[in-house]
């Protein structure tokens, strides 16, 4: 404050505040000139807009290209266990996996010694989970081995043998065998459902 004339100059910490109350910058408060927020908004509306019409036009290739994908979902029609996966056949290879196993009559769930569960086409094991317990003092049983199971074949083609294709899809088959704890072999072909999703 000048004593002399009694005028104070404004407080320069407030310019921050009084800055983005009228929603400027500090320059433009102190040289007084506002730009034109319109045009930068348009801008960046307009460069939004480019982005997101490049992305589309990238997928379309993408999709219309020659790698078109067929993806099929298997899931498990047997009234004692369940089971969920994916096969995505490409034009370069082929993608299976099946997870998510639960035991669904539970007076099945006994100790076991071993377990073992096999993918089939018509013409091969493709992909397999074996889980032996001889000898362990541990109990496993048949629930909490499933919980453990995932089975996944990735197929390149880079060899003469195809294991995973549009004609080898209805031949899967998924073959379990356990052995319980008192010596009771189990044998069973679980019924698969393969359906297309896209």
């Amino acid at each position: 404050m000048n004593k002399e004339t009694g005028i104070t100059a404004p407080d320069i910490t407030l310019l921050k505040f009084i800055a983005k109350e009228l929603d400027i910058t500090v320059e433009e408060l102190l040289d007084g000139k506002v730009e034109n927020k319109a045009r930068k908004i348009n801008v960046k509306i307009f460069i939004s807009i480019l982005c997101i019409l490049s992305i589309l036009i990238l997928m379309f290739t993408f999709l219309v290209n020659e790698k078109k994908e067929s993806v099929y979902i298997i899931y498990s029609k047997d009234k004692s266990f369940s089971f969920r996966g994916h096969i995505m056949i490409g034009k370069e290879n082929s993608i299976l996996s099946l997870n998510d196993f639960k035991l669904l009559d539970l007076e099945l769930d006994k100790k076991v010694n071993y377990f073992k569960l096999e993918l089939k086409n018509s013409e091969n094991i493709i992909a397999e989970y074996y889980c032996d317990n001889f000898g362990n003092e541990s109990e496993l049983y048949l629930s909490k081995i499933l919980d453990d199971v995932y089975l996944e074949l990735i197929d390149t083609y880079k060899n003469e043998t195809v294991i995973i294709d549009k004609e080898l899809i209805n031949s899967l088959s998924l073959y379990l065998e356990y052995l319980e704890i008192d010596g009771t072999l189990n044998k069973s072909n679980l019924l698969i459902e393969i359906g297309k999703q896209n």
